[in-house]
């Protein structure tokens, strides 16, 4: 039986599948995205019930 997995494993995919698209941007010329760049927002739904 296989033991479950973490979220300190989950990180760690996560981690590696960036580092792994980073590299493809850099191998491809194309400019590395920064926070800079992201639209972040927050929404707030009121249900009526």
């Amino acid at each position: 039986m296989t033991a479950p997995r973490s979220t300190l494993d989950y990180l760690d995919d996560i981690l590696d599948a960036v580092e792994v698209y980073i590299e493809s941007l850099q191998e491809k010329g194309e400019e590395i995205p920064t926070e800079e760049e992201v639209l972040a927002y927050m929404l707030t739904v009121e249900v009526r019930g």
